[in-house]
């Protein structure tokens, strides 16, 4: 158990990559800092309390003097080394982030099948925003804390021995006293993390699918899913702070306890003439801090047990196995024949289920019109990803030009349109520029006529620069179809691939799109999906599925 602690412990810190060590060093520094400010003050107290009581003026003086140089240099390095620790941390936890943020995006296509948006977000967010707190916040507060303790544990040695036992011995019954409840904490906070990704992933489903809440009207039902998690989490909160406030009057019966047994025993060493003053009131001021020492074992052992079983579900995100892109045989300078893309004895399925398809062959030519139909289910859309480069393959090869294909290759060469077309946030021009940064505005002007979008796109308010809002919103259908159309011409692939990408365009502006789009088999392949009897009979070949 000790060493799975000590190596999610090790795991955590990794995260931070090559800027692990400098971070280290950095909260380090700027950690001892307050602490050796509180550790030197006590020393300085016991000398002006012992000049008062010996009458000597000189000492009170040099005593308040020395006061004064440790209150400028607090004020000078305390901001300084906070201003240096904040900027030295910013880096490696903004790269946590974006590492976890490629990672997900490496991941293959069939894995957003099996995972929620809303609890990927949470765990993008939510989750690692914690990690943050841990790195910049608990970090800080353990080496200070330690730092501090061990000082005043040593300090108050050299004072006197007989004060420094007592204080040790319910230092230690402090930290014990800080387990109880540890196991129950543990478990309310593995509860409320669930909780909230189910309530992220109910948030994340209503507003992807607002025009549905409305039109059926479905708040009442999800306000009521929404409020249900809600009072779990707050039944969850009210149990955790019961459990906290046994814990802390058990920290402050015993906190007291010190300060009185400090305080006691003092008196009666002062009356004995074995003790002076200064030295009972530095002890004082020292035990504060090792009995927050002896409590942060507890309160911070919990707390990253905690931290570690949160971090879980991040490090089971950078378990997963990123896509394998496979090898590509051909090269660059490799002359494409007539045939452009084959299948030979395919098969996929989805998680060992039936089997969408099995031993497929088909050979896509250059330059052909092909259309690709079947019945609902048979696997046309399975196939479209998988001529897209989105899925691989379960059994069988994938030809690019004739060589073995990887799926960078076919993402390279193919344009696809898929049945509903996202559109992200942004403007209408951010949207087509996804197809080709580099397009001039005549390309895209060019591609977005092709597409029967330009008209439409110029009677907005701001024209191709209007923004659409999440998804598109803000359009109908077909004009989000017709977008999506415009930014895979510019594209300028072998292949143009469209998967049903005109269902939602009316049929007057759809034959003259269709119209377009096979006048672009001049320029390369296109390849239709499911499409009517009338495109049918225009097609060099129709591939039943």
């Amino acid at each position: 158990m000790k060493n799975e602690f000590v190596n999610d412990g090790k795991k955590i810190f990794n995260l931070l990559g090559n800027e692990k060590w400098k971070y280290l060093l950095s909260v380090i520094i700027c950690a001892i800092v307050v602490p050796a400010f509180d550790l030197a003050l006590p020393w300085v107290t016991k000398w002006m309390i012992n000049a008062v009581e010996m009458g000597s003026k000189e000492l009170l003086i040099q005593g308040f003097l020395t006061m004064i140089i440790i209150f400028i240099l607090y004020s000078i390095l305390v901001p300084i080394t906070g201003y240096h620790y904040e900027g030295r941390s910013h880096k490696p936890l903004l790269g946590v982030r974006l590492r976890l943020l490629k990672h997900i995006i490496g991941m293959p296509f069939n894995f957003f099948s099996k995972q929620h948006s809303g609890e990927l977000m949470s765990r993008l967010t939510g989750d690692i925003d914690e990690l943050f707190d841990f790195y910049k916040e608990q970090t800080y507060d353990i080496i200070s804390i330690l730092f501090k303790g061990i000082g005043a544990l040593a300090m108050l040695f050299i004072l006197d021995i007989r004060i420094a036992a007592p204080v040790i011995i319910l230092g230690i019954i402090s930290a014990v006293s800080r387990s109880y409840g540890v196991k129950a904490l543990k478990e309310n906070s593995d509860d409320v993390r669930k909780l909230s990704g189910e309530a992220n992933s109910l948030v994340s489903d209503s507003l992807g699918g607002i025009k549905v809440v409305k039109a059926f009207k479905f708040e009442e039902f999800l306000n009521r899913d929404f409020t249900s998690i809600m009072d779990r989490v707050t039944r969850k909160a009210y149990d955790r702070n019961i459990i906290e406030i046994k814990r802390n009057a058990l920290s402050y019966i015993i906190g007291s306890l010190n300060f009185l047994g400090v305080l006691c025993i003092g008196a009666y060493m002062i009356s004995k003439g074995t003790l002076d003053v200064g030295s009972v009131f530095a002890a004082i001021m020292l035990q504060e801090g090792i009995i927050e020492m002896f409590v942060a074992f507890g309160t911070y052992g919990f707390g990253i047990k905690i931290q570690i079983a949160k971090s879980a579900r991040i490090f089971e995100l950078f378990q997963e196995k990123q896509e394998r892109q496979g090898k590509y045989e051909g090269s660059g300078s490799h002359i494409c024949g007539d045939e452009l893309i084959a299948i030979e004895e395919g098969s996929f399925s989805y998680n060992d289920r039936e089997a969408v398809f099995t031993r497929l062959n088909i050979r896509i030519m250059r330059n052909e019109l092909v259309i690709l139909e079947g019945q609902s289910g048979t696997g046309k859309s399975t196939l479209s990803k998988i001529l897209t480069g989105l899925m691989p393959l379960e059994s069988g090869n994938i030809l690019w030009c004739g060589k073995n294909a990887n799926m960078s290759i076919l993402r390279n060469n193919v344009a696809y349109v898929p049945q509903e077309p996202y559109l992200f946030k942004g403007s209408i021009l951010d949207n087509l520029r996804i197809g080709n940064p580099k397009a001039t505005m005549d390309e895209i002007y060019k591609a977005t006529k092709k597409a029967c979008a330009h008209d439409f796109i110029v009677s907005q308010p701001q024209g191709y620069n209007t923004v659409i809002g999440e998804r598109g919103l803000t359009l109908s259908g077909g004009q989000r179809q017709r977008i999506a159309i415009a930014r895979a011409l510019l594209k300028e692939a072998s292949i143009l691939l469209i998967d049903e990408g005109t269902s939602a365009i009316d049929s007057e502006i759809e034959n003259i799109l269709l119209d377009n789009l096979i006048s672009e088999v001049d320029k390369r392949t296109v390849i239709f999906v499911a499409h009517g009897p009338t495109i049918a009979k225009r097609a060099n070949r129709v591939i039943e599925i």
